[in-house]
C-alpha cells in the first residue's frame, strides 16, 4: 500500500513531472503522476487505477480493463482486496472480508486509509463462491497431478507384465494394487 506521504517523496523524484514516476512493474507501464496538489495517480498504461488523497482516501478504478494486472496494481497501491468470478465481476472488500462492494464497469470505489469502503453492500455470498471455487481449483490440481503420478508409474511397468496384470487381477484389486505402490492405501 502506498500512502501520500510515499506518493509525494517519490514524485519529487520523477525526472519528467508530465510522464511521473516510473514505478516497479512491467517495462514503465505504471507510474506515479500527479492528479492535483491533494491528489496523486498510480497510472497503468493509461488508466488512473488508483488515486490516493491526502486526506487518507484512496479511489481505485479499473478503467474497464478486469485483468489479473490491473487487480495486481491496485492491491499494490491501495488497502482494497480484490475478489472476482473471472474476469466478468470484481468485488472489492476490506481486510477481513467484512465489507463488499461490486466493482462494475469502469465505475469508481472510495475506501478509507482504514480498509473500510464508503458505499458497500452485502455481497458475502459472492465471497463464499469465490472461495468455493477456488476449493474446487484447488481439489482438481491435487486430483490432476496424482494421476500424473499414477501415469508415470504404469509406464515405467513392462508391457508383459502389464498384460499379465490385467487379465489376473480383477479391477478392484487393480486399484488396490495401484495405490499401495504408490503409498495411498
Amino acid at each position: 500500500m502506498m500512502y501520500f506521504s510515499k506518493a509525494e517523496q517519490l514524485f519529487k523524484k520523477a525526472r519528467d513531472k508530465y510522464k511521473g514516476y516510473c514505478l516497479p512493474g512491467r517495462l514503465g507501464q505504471t507510474r506515479l503522476v500527479k492528479v492535483s496538489d491533494d491528489c496523486y495517480g498510480v497510472k497503468f498504461h493509461q488508466t488512473i487505477v488508483v488515486k490516493i488523497y491526502r486526506n487518507g482516501m484512496y479511489e481505485i478504478n479499473n478503467g474497464g480493463y478486469s485483468t489479473p494486472s490491473t487487480k495486481e496494481r491496485i492491491q499494490q497501491y491501495s488497502p482494497a482486496q480484490i475478489v472476482g468470478l473471472g474476469f466478468e465481476r470484481w468485488f472489492v472488500t476490506d481486510k477481513n472480508y467484512s465489507r463488499v462492494k461490486e466493482v462494475t464497469y469502469n465505475s469508481s470505489v472510495f475506501i478509507g486509509l482504514d480498509g473500510k469502503i464508503k458505499g458497500s453492500k452485502d455481497y458475502s455470498y459472492y465471497i463464499d463462491l469465490c472461495k468455493e471455487r477456488a476449493r474446487e481449483k484447488s481439489a482438481q490440481y491435487r486430483l490432476r497431478k496424482r494421476l500424473e503420478k499414477e501415469t508415470k508409474i504404469a509406464e515405467t511397468i513392462p508391457e508383459s507384465e502389464t498384460t499379465l496384470f490385467k487379465s489376473v487381477y480383477t479391477k478392484e484389486t487393480q486399484t488396490k494394487l495401484v495405490k499401495t505402490a504408490i503409498g495411498e492405501y
